[in-house]
């Protein structure tokens, strides 16, 4: 199922494609609850791409559970530094 944000002039039956309908008609009757799993997927999905950014999109290891753990340990760096990079703004913030 697409979660695009409809334009206000967009219309349930535009091209009569059925998830196009499904995905509108859930923004019609049940807005709310339509925009927060539509940001969910946009937080999700900025944070794939810096994840590609930073590392790169392949992976070196190819045998057994190494894959798994590369992105797991690929995931916890990432973390790490964006806590550490807001930790930094923090002190300049307080300095200046």
């Amino acid at each position: 199922m697409p979660f695009i944000n409809p334009k206000s002039y967009s219309n349930i039956m535009s091209k009569g494609r059925s998830a196009w309908r499904y995905m509108h008609f859930r923004y019609r009757h049940g807005q709310e609850r339509f925009l927060k799993e539509y940001n969910q997927q946009r937080r999700v999905e900025a944070f794939f791409s810096r994840l590609k950014r930073r590392f790169g999109p392949s992976l070196r290891s190819r045998i057994g559970t190494m894959p798994r753990k590369e992105v797991w340990l690929r995931i916890l760096i990432l973390n790490i530094l964006v806590v550490a990079g807001e930790r930094i703004e923090e002190e300049f913030e307080m300095a200046g």
